[in-house]
Protein backbone atom coordinates (compact mmCIF):
# COMPACT_ATOMS: atom_id res chain seq x y z
CA UNK A 1 0.00 0.00 0.00
CA UNK A 2 2.96 2.30 1.18
CA UNK A 3 4.48 1.35 -2.37
CA UNK A 4 1.25 2.08 -4.51
CA UNK A 5 0.86 5.75 -2.58
CA UNK A 6 4.85 6.39 -3.59
CA UNK A 7 3.73 5.76 -6.59
CA UNK A 8 0.95 7.53 -7.10
CA UNK A 9 2.86 10.71 -5.36
CA UNK A 10 5.64 10.47 -8.00
CA UNK A 11 3.14 9.87 -11.05
CA UNK A 12 1.26 13.26 -10.07
CA UNK A 13 4.58 14.95 -10.12
CA UNK A 14 5.39 14.09 -13.26
CA UNK A 15 2.29 14.89 -14.58
CA UNK A 16 2.52 18.03 -12.78
CA UNK A 17 5.39 19.30 -14.82
CA UNK A 18 4.26 17.73 -17.91
CA UNK A 19 1.56 20.14 -18.63
CA UNK A 20 3.71 23.23 -17.81
CA UNK A 21 6.15 22.01 -20.00
CA UNK A 22 4.00 21.35 -22.80
CA UNK A 23 2.98 25.19 -22.74
CA UNK A 24 6.74 26.29 -22.59
CA UNK A 25 7.54 23.91 -25.96
CA UNK A 26 4.20 24.74 -27.46
CA UNK A 27 5.07 28.63 -27.30
CA UNK A 28 8.76 27.99 -28.90
CA UNK A 29 7.23 26.44 -31.39
CA UNK A 30 4.69 28.88 -32.06
CA UNK A 31 7.40 31.82 -31.75
CA UNK A 32 9.78 29.98 -34.49
CA UNK A 33 6.85 29.23 -36.64
CA UNK A 34 5.73 32.98 -36.55
CA UNK A 35 9.55 34.47 -37.26
CA UNK A 36 9.58 31.83 -39.95
CA UNK A 37 6.71 32.08 -41.53
CA UNK A 38 4.40 35.20 -40.21
CA UNK A 39 6.55 38.11 -39.40
CA UNK A 40 8.32 38.02 -43.55
CA UNK A 41 4.81 37.90 -44.56
CA UNK A 42 3.98 41.10 -42.52
CA UNK A 43 7.46 43.06 -43.48
CA UNK A 44 6.56 42.42 -46.68
CA UNK A 45 3.37 43.69 -46.47
CA UNK A 46 3.89 46.74 -44.54
CA UNK A 47 6.74 48.39 -46.91
CA UNK A 48 4.78 47.23 -49.87
CA UNK A 49 1.75 50.03 -49.03
CA UNK A 50 2.20 53.87 -49.14
CA UNK A 51 2.09 54.68 -45.64
CA UNK A 52 5.49 54.20 -43.70
CA UNK A 53 3.72 53.96 -40.12
CA UNK A 54 2.95 49.95 -40.48
CA UNK A 55 7.34 49.60 -41.64
CA UNK A 56 8.54 51.73 -38.90
CA UNK A 57 5.90 49.42 -36.75
CA UNK A 58 7.53 46.23 -38.41
CA UNK A 59 10.86 47.55 -37.84
CA UNK A 60 10.57 48.66 -34.36
CA UNK A 61 8.83 45.31 -33.19
CA UNK A 62 11.49 43.27 -35.08
CA UNK A 63 12.05 39.87 -33.82
CA UNK A 64 9.92 40.29 -30.39
CA UNK A 65 7.29 38.18 -31.66
CA UNK A 66 8.94 35.16 -30.92
CA UNK A 67 9.81 36.08 -27.47
CA UNK A 68 6.30 37.25 -26.72
CA UNK A 69 5.18 33.95 -27.86
CA UNK A 70 7.42 32.20 -25.49
CA UNK A 71 6.36 34.69 -23.11
CA UNK A 72 2.49 33.61 -23.20
CA UNK A 73 3.62 30.06 -22.94
CA UNK A 74 5.93 30.63 -19.91
CA UNK A 75 2.84 32.56 -18.43
CA UNK A 76 0.23 29.60 -18.59
CA UNK A 77 3.53 27.08 -17.65
CA UNK A 78 3.77 29.50 -14.81
CA UNK A 79 0.01 29.29 -13.88
CA UNK A 80 0.14 25.17 -13.92
CA UNK A 81 2.77 24.31 -12.25
CA UNK A 82 2.57 22.15 -9.35
CA UNK A 83 0.94 22.78 -6.20
CA UNK A 84 4.01 21.02 -3.80
CA UNK A 85 6.43 24.41 -5.22
CA UNK A 86 6.37 26.97 -2.67
CA UNK A 87 4.28 30.19 -3.03
CA UNK A 88 7.14 32.30 -3.13
CA UNK A 89 8.94 30.59 -6.54
CA UNK A 90 5.70 30.44 -8.24
CA UNK A 91 5.21 34.51 -7.62
CA UNK A 92 9.14 35.27 -8.53
CA UNK A 93 8.91 33.33 -11.91
CA UNK A 94 5.44 35.04 -12.71
CA UNK A 95 7.30 38.42 -12.10
CA UNK A 96 10.31 37.66 -13.93
CA UNK A 97 7.89 36.83 -16.85
CA UNK A 98 5.64 40.23 -16.19
CA UNK A 99 9.47 41.82 -16.36
CA UNK A 100 10.69 40.62 -19.24
CA UNK A 101 7.86 41.44 -21.05
CA UNK A 102 7.23 44.54 -20.09
CA UNK A 103 10.97 45.24 -20.85
CA UNK A 104 10.10 44.21 -24.36
CA UNK A 105 7.34 46.64 -24.99
CA UNK A 106 9.27 49.40 -23.36
CA UNK A 107 11.69 48.55 -26.00
CA UNK A 108 9.39 48.48 -29.13
CA UNK A 109 7.61 51.81 -27.55
CA UNK A 110 10.49 53.57 -27.66
CA UNK A 111 11.88 52.60 -31.26
CA UNK A 112 8.63 53.51 -32.04
CA UNK A 113 8.34 57.03 -30.67
CA UNK A 114 11.97 57.45 -32.22
CA UNK A 115 10.30 56.61 -35.72
CA UNK A 116 7.80 59.35 -35.36
CA UNK A 117 10.15 61.89 -33.97
CA UNK A 118 11.85 61.21 -37.45
CA UNK A 119 8.41 61.23 -39.47
CA UNK A 120 8.00 64.53 -37.63
CA UNK A 121 11.33 66.21 -38.72
CA UNK A 122 10.75 64.93 -42.22
CA UNK A 123 7.30 66.20 -42.02
CA UNK A 124 8.14 69.95 -41.10
CA UNK A 125 9.23 71.10 -44.51
CA UNK A 126 12.79 71.13 -43.85
CA UNK A 127 13.78 67.52 -45.15
CA UNK A 128 16.63 67.54 -42.57
CA UNK A 129 16.85 64.35 -40.45
CA UNK A 130 16.27 64.61 -36.67
CA UNK A 131 18.37 65.19 -34.04
CA UNK A 132 19.98 62.58 -32.03
CA UNK A 133 19.30 64.76 -28.55
CA UNK A 134 15.40 64.16 -29.86
CA UNK A 135 16.01 60.43 -30.14
CA UNK A 136 18.07 60.77 -26.85
CA UNK A 137 15.41 62.28 -24.78
CA UNK A 138 12.67 60.28 -26.63
CA UNK A 139 14.23 57.28 -25.36
CA UNK A 140 14.98 58.06 -21.61
CA UNK A 141 11.26 59.75 -21.35
CA UNK A 142 9.78 56.17 -22.49
CA UNK A 143 12.35 53.92 -21.02
CA UNK A 144 11.63 55.98 -17.60
CA UNK A 145 7.70 55.82 -18.02
CA UNK A 146 8.05 52.03 -18.92
CA UNK A 147 9.99 51.04 -15.90
CA UNK A 148 8.11 53.20 -13.24
CA UNK A 149 5.23 51.53 -14.59
CA UNK A 150 5.94 47.86 -14.39
CA UNK A 151 7.56 48.86 -10.43
CA UNK A 152 3.61 49.85 -9.77
CA UNK A 153 2.47 46.62 -11.79
CA UNK A 154 5.03 44.43 -9.51
CA UNK A 155 3.38 46.34 -6.44
CA UNK A 156 6.30 48.25 -5.00
CA UNK A 157 5.02 52.14 -4.43
CA UNK A 158 6.68 54.54 -6.76
CA UNK A 159 6.11 57.96 -4.83
CA UNK A 160 9.18 57.40 -2.40
CA UNK A 161 11.01 56.86 -5.99
CA UNK A 162 9.41 60.14 -7.28
CA UNK A 163 9.98 61.95 -4.36
CA UNK A 164 13.50 60.60 -3.78
CA UNK A 165 14.20 61.89 -7.75
CA UNK A 166 12.80 65.57 -6.71
CA UNK A 167 15.51 65.80 -3.99
CA UNK A 168 18.63 64.11 -5.59
CA UNK A 169 17.58 66.36 -9.03
CA UNK A 170 18.56 69.32 -7.20
CA UNK A 171 22.17 67.94 -6.28
CA UNK A 172 22.71 66.55 -10.28
CA UNK A 173 21.84 69.94 -11.65
CA UNK A 174 24.15 71.80 -9.33
CA UNK A 175 27.06 69.05 -10.15
CA UNK A 176 26.35 68.63 -13.74
CA UNK A 177 26.06 72.73 -14.44
CA UNK A 178 28.13 72.35 -17.75
CA UNK A 179 26.32 69.60 -19.03
CA UNK A 180 23.11 71.29 -18.41
CA UNK A 181 24.01 74.15 -20.31
CA UNK A 182 24.70 72.07 -23.40
CA UNK A 183 21.98 70.37 -22.58
CA UNK A 184 19.55 73.18 -22.64
CA UNK A 185 21.24 75.02 -25.45
CA UNK A 186 21.25 72.46 -28.10
CA UNK A 187 17.22 72.27 -27.29
CA UNK A 188 17.81 76.18 -28.27
CA UNK A 189 19.40 75.57 -30.89
CA UNK A 190 16.88 73.28 -32.49
CA UNK A 191 13.89 75.23 -31.52
CA UNK A 192 15.22 78.25 -32.72
CA UNK A 193 15.59 76.75 -36.31
CA UNK A 194 18.63 79.00 -36.94
CA UNK A 195 21.24 75.85 -37.40
CA UNK A 196 19.69 72.54 -37.85
CA UNK A 197 21.32 68.71 -39.25
CA UNK A 198 21.89 69.19 -42.59
CA UNK A 199 22.86 72.74 -42.81
CA UNK A 200 25.98 73.83 -44.34
CA UNK A 201 27.62 76.92 -41.72
CA UNK A 202 30.77 79.14 -40.64
CA UNK A 203 30.78 79.88 -37.12
CA UNK A 204 33.01 83.28 -36.19
CA UNK A 205 35.54 80.83 -34.43
CA UNK A 206 36.48 79.69 -37.63
CA UNK A 207 35.13 76.23 -38.13
CA UNK A 208 32.89 75.48 -41.09
CA UNK A 209 31.27 72.87 -42.67
CA UNK A 210 28.05 70.51 -43.22
CA UNK A 211 26.00 69.85 -39.39
CA UNK A 212 25.41 66.20 -39.03
CA UNK A 213 24.41 66.12 -35.86
CA UNK A 214 23.21 67.84 -32.61
CA UNK A 215 23.65 65.74 -29.69
CA UNK A 216 22.79 66.37 -25.99
CA UNK A 217 26.23 67.80 -25.45
CA UNK A 218 27.91 68.68 -28.36
CA UNK A 219 27.45 69.46 -32.32
CA UNK A 220 29.55 68.23 -35.17
CA UNK A 221 30.25 69.44 -37.89
CA UNK A 222 31.94 68.04 -40.69
CA UNK A 223 33.84 70.12 -43.40
CA UNK A 224 34.04 69.52 -46.64
CA UNK A 225 37.66 68.27 -46.60
CA UNK A 226 35.94 65.29 -44.45
CA UNK A 227 37.68 66.96 -41.18
CA UNK A 228 34.57 66.91 -38.24
CA UNK A 229 34.80 69.71 -35.89
CA UNK A 230 33.28 69.08 -32.40
CA UNK A 231 31.65 72.17 -30.80
CA UNK A 232 30.12 72.54 -27.63
CA UNK A 233 26.42 73.38 -27.77
CA UNK A 234 26.93 76.47 -25.26
CA UNK A 235 29.75 77.59 -27.56
CA UNK A 236 27.75 77.06 -31.14
CA UNK A 237 24.01 79.06 -29.24
CA UNK A 238 27.30 81.89 -28.58
CA UNK A 239 29.01 82.36 -31.91
CA UNK A 240 27.81 84.53 -34.79
CA UNK A 241 26.50 81.56 -37.01
CA UNK A 242 26.59 82.34 -41.07
CA UNK A 243 24.06 79.77 -42.27
CA UNK A 244 24.26 78.90 -45.93
CA UNK A 245 21.17 76.90 -46.05
CA UNK A 246 18.70 79.40 -44.84
CA UNK A 247 16.38 80.97 -46.40
CA UNK A 248 17.09 78.79 -48.98
CA UNK A 249 19.54 76.14 -49.74
CA UNK A 250 20.80 78.03 -53.25
CA UNK A 251 23.94 80.37 -53.22
CA UNK A 252 25.24 82.73 -55.30
CA UNK A 253 28.66 82.20 -56.73
CA UNK A 254 30.90 85.41 -57.77
CA UNK A 255 33.88 85.27 -60.30
CA UNK A 256 35.69 88.06 -60.03
CA UNK A 257 37.41 88.60 -63.77
CA UNK A 258 38.84 91.19 -65.85
CA UNK A 259 39.41 92.49 -69.40
CA UNK A 260 41.93 94.88 -70.99
CA UNK A 261 41.29 98.78 -71.03
CA UNK A 262 40.39 98.66 -74.91
CA UNK A 263 37.95 95.88 -74.79
CA UNK A 264 34.60 96.09 -76.15
CA UNK A 265 32.79 95.90 -72.97
CA UNK A 266 29.22 95.20 -74.45
CA UNK A 267 31.08 91.94 -76.59
CA UNK A 268 32.35 90.97 -73.37
CA UNK A 269 29.54 91.25 -70.88
CA UNK A 270 27.22 89.08 -74.05
CA UNK A 271 29.65 86.52 -74.28
CA UNK A 272 30.13 86.44 -70.42
CA UNK A 273 26.64 85.86 -70.01
CA UNK A 274 26.75 83.19 -72.93
CA UNK A 275 29.55 81.14 -71.39
CA UNK A 276 27.55 81.31 -67.97
CA UNK A 277 24.22 80.39 -69.21
CA UNK A 278 25.29 77.22 -70.89
CA UNK A 279 27.36 76.57 -67.25
CA UNK A 280 23.97 77.06 -65.38
CA UNK A 281 22.31 74.45 -68.26
CA UNK A 282 24.69 71.89 -68.54
CA UNK A 283 26.65 71.76 -65.27
CA UNK A 284 25.49 69.34 -62.47
CA UNK A 285 25.13 72.12 -59.43
CA UNK A 286 23.88 74.97 -61.58
CA UNK A 287 20.34 76.81 -61.41
CA UNK A 288 19.12 76.52 -65.11
CA UNK A 289 16.18 79.20 -64.03
CA UNK A 290 19.07 81.74 -63.16
CA UNK A 291 19.69 84.09 -65.50
CA UNK A 292 23.69 85.29 -64.61
CA UNK A 293 24.99 88.72 -64.44
CA UNK A 294 27.80 90.82 -65.08
CA UNK A 295 28.56 93.89 -63.43
CA UNK A 296 31.89 96.16 -64.07
CA UNK A 297 33.25 97.99 -61.04
CA UNK A 298 36.96 99.24 -61.40
CA UNK A 299 39.14 100.49 -63.29
CA UNK A 300 42.23 98.70 -61.99
CA UNK A 301 45.17 100.77 -63.08
CA UNK A 302 47.36 98.29 -61.27
CA UNK A 303 46.19 95.16 -62.92
CA UNK A 304 45.95 97.19 -66.75
CA UNK A 305 42.58 96.01 -66.21
CA UNK A 306 38.78 96.53 -66.49
CA UNK A 307 37.35 94.52 -63.33
CA UNK A 308 33.69 92.87 -62.68
CA UNK A 309 31.89 89.95 -61.64
CA UNK A 310 30.05 87.26 -63.18
CA UNK A 311 27.38 86.00 -60.57
CA UNK A 312 26.00 82.47 -61.14
CA UNK A 313 24.04 80.47 -59.02
CA UNK A 314 23.87 76.74 -57.69
CA UNK A 315 21.81 74.68 -55.47
CA UNK A 316 24.03 74.29 -52.79
CA UNK A 317 27.02 75.66 -51.23
CA UNK A 318 29.14 71.97 -52.15
CA UNK A 319 28.55 72.65 -55.74
CA UNK A 320 29.62 75.91 -56.59
CA UNK A 321 33.46 74.47 -56.99
CA UNK A 322 32.60 72.87 -60.25
CA UNK A 323 30.43 75.38 -61.28
CA UNK A 324 33.34 77.80 -60.80
CA UNK A 325 35.67 75.37 -62.46
CA UNK A 326 33.69 74.80 -65.49
CA UNK A 327 32.92 78.14 -65.71
CA UNK A 328 36.65 79.58 -65.90
CA UNK A 329 37.43 76.99 -68.14
CA UNK A 330 34.84 77.65 -71.17
CA UNK A 331 35.45 81.41 -70.79
CA UNK A 332 39.13 81.04 -71.27
CA UNK A 333 38.41 79.57 -74.53
CA UNK A 334 35.94 81.30 -75.73
CA UNK A 335 37.74 84.73 -74.68
CA UNK A 336 40.64 83.18 -76.61
CA UNK A 337 38.32 82.25 -79.38
CA UNK A 338 36.71 85.98 -79.77
CA UNK A 339 40.06 88.45 -79.11
CA UNK A 340 39.08 89.40 -75.84
CA UNK A 341 42.40 89.90 -73.45
CA UNK A 342 43.07 88.84 -70.24
CA UNK A 343 45.77 91.66 -69.25
CA UNK A 344 48.98 90.72 -67.19
CA UNK A 345 49.75 92.76 -64.40
CA UNK A 346 51.99 95.57 -65.05
CA UNK A 347 54.56 97.36 -62.85
CA UNK A 348 56.60 99.61 -63.89
CA UNK A 349 60.78 99.66 -62.35
CA UNK A 350 62.69 102.64 -62.63
CA UNK A 351 66.57 102.25 -62.32
CA UNK A 352 68.84 104.68 -61.31
CA UNK A 353 71.99 104.80 -63.11
CA UNK A 354 75.15 106.06 -61.69
CA UNK A 355 77.05 108.96 -63.79
CA UNK A 356 80.58 108.05 -65.09
CA UNK A 357 83.92 109.63 -64.21
CA UNK A 358 84.09 112.14 -67.39
CA UNK A 359 80.25 113.59 -66.69
CA UNK A 360 81.17 114.16 -63.12
CA UNK A 361 84.15 116.19 -63.33
CA UNK A 362 82.06 118.62 -66.12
Amino acid sequence: MLELRRFAIQYQTVTGWMIPLGYLVVGFMVGWLVSRLLVPRLRQVAFATPWRGDGAIVRAVGEFPTLWCVLIGAYFAVRHLPMTLPAMVVTGLSNAVFVVAAISVTIVASRIAVSATHYAAERSGTGRASATIFDSIVKLVVVCVGILLTLQSLGIAITPILTALGVGGLAVALALQDTLGNLFAGFQILASQHVRPGDYVKLSSGEEGYVRDITWRITTIEALTKVTSVVPNSKLAGAIVSNYYQPDTEIAVLVPLGVAFDSDLEKVERITNEVAKDVMLTVEGGVPEWEPLVRYNNFDSKEAAITFNAVLRTREFGEQFLVRHEFIKRLQKRYQAEGIRIPYPVQTVRLALPLDENETKH
